[in-house]
């Protein structure tokens, strides 16, 4: 679990959890003036890195920074 500042205005939530230690907001996007900005405050271990879920959320993540979606 993570315990950070959730996602201010203007970010647009993209994963939450209800999960009471942790933090709403897992992951959020927003654009800062020309720039698009991805957070994803996941896990760090291998049963996160193997997830087909977490890999898919993070590399589609990963092209929307990069404007290929």
């Amino acid at each position: 679990t993570y315990v950070m500042f959730d996602a201010g205005e203007g970010n647009d939530v993209l994963l939450t959890t209800d999960h009471p230690k942790s933090m709403r907001t897992i992951a959020w996007a927003r654009q800062f003036e020309k720039a698009r900005v991805f957070c994803y405050q996941s896990g760090h271990d291998d049963q996160t890195f193997s997830n087909p879920g977490f890999r898919a959320a993070l590399g589609r993540g990963i092209q929307w920074v990069a404007r290929r979606i």
